[in-house]
């Protein structure tokens, strides 16, 4: 079992580049069509070079630690349960993508998230929320062009 942070560092390092090349290999596989701005490959392609530079640090920054061990603490029982919950709103939130769209179920997600998280005054999830959406809806679907589905927003563009 890992308990200390250097083979924790080493382990998710390992698990985070293994992701990385698959999505690459995965993403590598999606066909697009002649006349679309971006390719549809485009988002997942630098995601995938993303989580793999990111585990390859992690993964050396781990190899080269020789400092005092730190033992991790692992999560308590209200740990846990945070993880549980954000796992499942995670769940929910990819469940809703396709019913309400990108951008309103990311404003849901997100402000759903930042509120169990944090001890924000009231308003800032829901501004979260709403910054998020109005990013993914402008950059994402707007800007680039990426044909993430629109849901209730279909109604409205």
């Amino acid at each position: 079992m890992i308990r200390t942070l250097r083979a924790a560092d080493l382990a998710t390092g390992a698990f985070m580049t293994v992701l990385a090349i698959l999505t690459l290999i995965a993403s590598f596989q999606i066909s697009g069509t002649a006349g679309e701005r971006l390719h549809p490959r485009t988002l997942p392609v630098i995601i995938g070079w993303m989580i793999l530079a990111a585990g390859i640090a992690l993964f050396m920054s781990g190899w080269r630690y020789r400092g005092e061990r730190k033992t991790i603490a692992w999560p308590d029982a209200m740990g846990k349960r945070r993880v549980l919950i954000n796992i499942g709103l995670m769940i929910l939130y990819l469940a809703m993508l396709e019913p309400l769209g990108f951008p309103v179920a990311t404003l849901l997600y997100i402000s759903a998230g930042v509120w169990y998280l944090g001890k924000y005054r009231w308003w800032v999830a829901p501004l979260c929320g709403l910054l998020s959406a109005i990013t993914v809806l402008f950059v994402f679907i707007d800007f680039l062009g990426l044909g993430f589905p629109l849901g209730l927003l279909d109604l409205i563009f």
